[in-house]
C-alpha cells in the first residue's frame, strides 16, 4: 500500500489487526509504527521475526524515502528531518492518534529526531541499537578495526564516508554482515534475508556524507518526556551500548535492556527475549 504524502509515495504495509476480540466486545489495540536502519535498507530487514508482535499490536511497516518500494526523490531530501516529517505525515494519513514508534539503528536516529519535532505525535518510543549524536562513529571505527579484515575494513571506510557506489554496497551484506552477530546465522539465512531488501544506496551515501557529520540531539533528549524504552546488544560495535547508556541519562524515566548475547541485531539474535520485552513495554 502507497501513502501519496511529501510528494513521495511512501509505501507501507500493514500486519495484524487493530482489534482484539474479547469475551464481550472489542478492544483496539496499541499501533506500533516501525523505522528501519540503515540508512538504504527496508522494512524487510524486521521480518518476520517482529510480526510476532502481532497479537500486542497492530504493526505498521514502512520504507523510508529512496528505499524499498518507497519513492525515489531528490537526494537533498534525504535528511533525518525529512524522514522525521515523513512519519507524521503517515500517522496523519491514516488518522493514527499516538502510536507507539520503534526506531533500529539509523532508524532510531530519526525516531529521535521525530520524538523532539513532533513531542505530542507519540505515546510511547523504542529506540534500539541507536545512537544520539555522530561521536559513536569513532568508538564504532576504534572497535571494529580489532576485528575486521582488510575487505571488511574498506567497505566499513567506504559505507561510514558516504563514498560508497551501489556496486560495493550490493557486497556488503555478504562481505561485513557477519559481524553484525554475537552468533553468525547461518549463510543460507543471511543470504535469503538479504534477498529480500530493496536497497537504497543512493540514500545511504547521501546520509552518510551530508547528515551524520552534524547529527546530534543530546540536547534536546531531556524534551522527551513519553515513555520510552532503549535496548542494546551487548556486543554491538555499530552502535556501541555506551551510546545507549547516554540516550537514557538524558531521557527523563527511560527504562534500558541489554541483550546479552547479541551484536547489532538482537532481533535476529535473541527474537523471543526481544519480543518479550518489547510486548512488555508497549502493554505497561
Amino acid at each position: 500500500m502507497f501513502a501519496q504524502i511529501n510528494g513521495i509515495d511512501l509505501f507501507f504495509d500493514v500486519v495484524g489487526s487493530g482489534l482484539s476480540v474479547m469475551e464481550k466486545s472489542l478492544e483496539s489495540k496499541p499501533v506500533l509504527f516501525v523505522h528501519h536502519g540503515g540508512p538504504g535498507g527496508d522494512h524487510s530487514l524486521f521480518r518476520p521475526w517482529l510480526d510476532g508482535l502481532q497479537g500486542t499490536a497492530q504493526i505498521i511497516y514502512f520504507d523510508h524515502r529512496g528505499t524499498g518500494r518507497s519513492g525515489r526523490a531528490d537526494t537533498s531530501t534525504y535528511t533525518l528531518e525529512q524522514m522525521a516529517d515523513d512519519i507524521e505525515a503517515l500517522r496523519l494519513y491514516l488518522g493514527i492518534q499516538a502510536p507507539v514508534l520503534l526506531g533500529a539503528s539509523f532508524g532510531g536516529m530519526v525516531a529521535l529526531q521525530y520524538a523532539v519535532r513532533y513531542p505530542d505525535s507519540l505515546s510511547k518510543l523504542i529506540l534500539a541499537d541507536t545512537a544520539p549524536s555522530n561521536d559513536y562513529h569513532a568508538l564504532s571505527m576504534k572497535q571494529v578495526a580489532e576485528v575486521a579484515s582488510a575487505e571488511q575494513m574498506e567497505l566499513i571506510t567506504a559505507l561510514f564516508g558516504g563514498t560508497i557506489t551501489p556496486e560495493k554496497y550490493a557486497r556488503w551484506a555478504e562481505v561485513v554482515g557477519p559481524l553484525y552477530y554475537r552468533t553468525v546465522p547461518p549463510l543460507a539465512e543471511r543470504e535469503a534475508a538479504d534477498a529480500r531488501v530493496i536497497a537504497g544506496p543512493e540514500v545511504a551515501e547521501h546520509v552518510m556524507k551530508h547528515e551524520l557529520p552534524s547529527y546530534d540531539v543530546r540536547a534536546q533528549l531531556g524534551a522527551i518526556h513519553i515513555p520510552t524504552l532503549v535496548v542494546t546488544g551487548r556486543y554491538d560495535w555499530v552502535t556501541p551500548p555506551s551510546q545507549s547508556e547516554e540516550i537514557v541519562k538524558g531521557i527523563p524515566h527511560a527504562d534500558f535492556h541489554i541483550f546479552e548475547n547479541s551484536g547489532h541485531n538482537p532481533l535476529v539474535e535473541e527474537t523471543q527475549e526481544f519480543l518479550q520485552t518489547i510486548s512488555r513495554f508497549i502493554q505497561s
